[in-house]
């Protein structure tokens, strides 16, 4: 149940995907908000919300963005006012966990691309050395060739 998007489990099974998210949801808004008193449809609204706006993540994703919350590594708010959690905090901790998550993205993308483009440039360096030769072995050759064995040799013309 846990290896794909939201987005793709949708499409295999809705039943059991709702009652995960149900339950997950439910679980972290006792475990980090401390709010037992939160209605059901307000969970089941959560778990609509999640599928709609935030289809792309995993629903393990879920847990850890409110680990990344409780964490301080995200910029969401977990206060429930009355014991009640709300669609507006699950948008803040998914939000946020979306926006950090991005930027892990974007961060490890770039390092590939860098790291593809060093070994790139080193393949292309050996690949020059042996069609074209180095300025010291140029010299080398020129010198080799040259008929004049001092410079007092070479003709004035």
């Amino acid at each position: 149940m846990y290896g794909g998007s939201i987005r793709d489990l949708v499409q295999t099974s809705t039943v059991s995907l709702s009652t995960a998210l149900y339950a997950e949801i439910s679980d972290c808004a006792v475990q980090y908000c401390a709010a037992p008193n939160t209605p059901e449809k307000t969970i089941e609204e959560c778990a609509v919300f999640a599928i709609e706006k935030f289809g792309g993540l995993c629903p393990a994703e879920i847990r850890e963005a409110f680990r990344m919350a409780a964490a301080r590594e995200t910029a969401a708010d977990l206060n429930a006012y009355h014991g009640q959690f709300s669609v507006r905090i699950l948008g803040a901790v998914l939000s946020g966990y979306t926006e950090v998550r991005e930027q892990m993205y974007r961060k490890i993308r770039h390092e590939q691309f860098e790291q593809d483009l060093d070994a790139e440039n080193r393949e292309r360096a050996e690949r020059l050395k042996t069609v074209y030769p180095s300025i010291n072995d140029e010299i080398a050759q020129w010198m080799s060739e040259n008929p004049f064995s001092d410079w007092s040799e070479v003709p004035v013309f």
